[in-house]
């Protein structure tokens, strides 16, 4: 039993592997669309037919249910995850989930917050909210650091099975009515110092491919922070213009704003990986206007989010072919044709963008 929970312990120091601005940390390709893979596979180990298709994308993130139907921590199941990854292909960071704001019950790091409940945030009425990170206090996010430096240490052959973490928000502290202004804008001043802490303590770490992932767009990711938060190298804008098929909804998620901030940013921030998450048709959403719109706005280290949700069941992708066309590099920059109707050529892809009338084309030539 000790020994369970001491293998347990070590693994809950991968929870929250965070990597470091480095930029350009992952590969990039005009050859075919640059996806940026998002999902969990819920049933534990990939397999060979998934393995084979996911080796064709730049990154790999594993979301938050990874090996859920195993019945073991989630970190358990992504160190396996990241190990089957890097033995089948070792030149794609692999990344996975982390919350801000709840920790999800399925990780082991969850039990040891229950061990410390002076870690959890308080409410107006000094009561602790359960499983809530304080990031106010420097023990937590000492604590964090710690196991950044413990997770990203290579194994005894050198490798590193996992090379960073998408950091998810989901609009805490900002909508919590629980919390005084003043505790969410103290809440918000400590994520930012984990960020910055960790940054510095990773760069001295030397971690191969280090990327972290920040939920900036969309919806009200990391609203009170800057984005990028300083000691993220990348971010990631939640319903990419989901406008284009159900118009009238946040106004962060409308698309030519979308689009536009996308492009001041490239320009900006040159070396920063970018992810522009997609969903697939049966969630609702025509995967052509959100691939139309990354497209619109793709530069080397901007990528498509590709996902079923969050779960990439045995064989889900096999619906979608656009993975497999050639795209070529672009023949030049977006050009808006008119006001909010955005045409772009790619050596092998004609795509326009008319966001007015909420419609896209893509017209693949070979």
């Amino acid at each position: 039993w000790i020994l369970f929970e001491s293998m347990h312990f070590l693994i809950a120091f991968v929870c929250c592997l965070v990597a470091v601005a480095q930029g350009g940390v992952a590969p990039f390709s005009w050859d075919k669309v640059p996806i940026f893979m998002h999902c969990a596979h819920r049933e534990g180990p990939f397999g060979s037919g998934n393995l084979e298709f996911m080796r064709r994308f730049s990154v790999i993130t594993l979301e938050k249910d990874q090996g859920y139907d195993t019945g073991h921590y989630i970190e358990y199941e992504d160190m396996l995850a990241g190990k089957e990854l890097h033995l089948w292909n070792r030149t794609r960071p692999v990344i996975f989930y982390l919350s801000v704001a709840h920790a999800e019950p399925h990780y082991y790091a969850t039990k040891l917050l229950d061990e410390h409940p002076s870690w959890n945030v308080k409410d107006k009425q000094g009561t602790p909210l359960a499983d809530t990170w304080d990031f106010t206090q420097e023990v937590v996010r000492d604590f964090f650091t710690s196991i950044v430096l413990n997770a990203t240490q290579p194994n005894k052959k050198g490798r590193h099975w996992l090379n960073g973490v998408f950091i998810d928000s989901d609009c805490w502290p900002s909508n919590d009515p629980q919390l005084t202004p003043t505790q969410i804008t103290a809440l918000h001043h400590g994520i930012a110092q984990v960020f910055q802490q960790i940054m510095n303590s990773l760069q001295k770490a030397k971690v191969p491919m280090p990327l972290v992932l920040a939920n900036c767009g969309g919806k009200c990711g990391l609203p009170a922070l800057a984005c990028p938060p300083a000691g993220a190298n990348a971010m990631m804008y939640e319903y990419w213009c989901h406008d284009l098929d159900k118009p009238g909804g946040h106004p962060a998620n409308n698309c030519v704003n979308q689009m536009r901030e996308v492009m001041n940013l490239t320009k900006q921030h040159p070396n920063l990986t970018i992810e522009l998450r997609g969903w697939r048709k049966d969630d609702g959403i025509d995967p052509q206007n959100t691939l139309a719109a990354y497209l619109i706005v793709a530069q080397p280290g901007v990528y498509y989010g590709f996902s079923k949700s969050w779960h990439c069941e045995n064989d889900w992708w096999k619906s979608w072919d656009f993975q497999d066309k050639q795209l070529g590099a672009p023949k030049g920059p977006a050009k808006e044709v008119r006001p909010n109707v955005f045409s772009r050529q790619f050596k092998f892809a004609n795509v326009t963008v008319d966001a007015v009338n909420s419609k896209t084309s893509i017209t693949w030539t070979k």
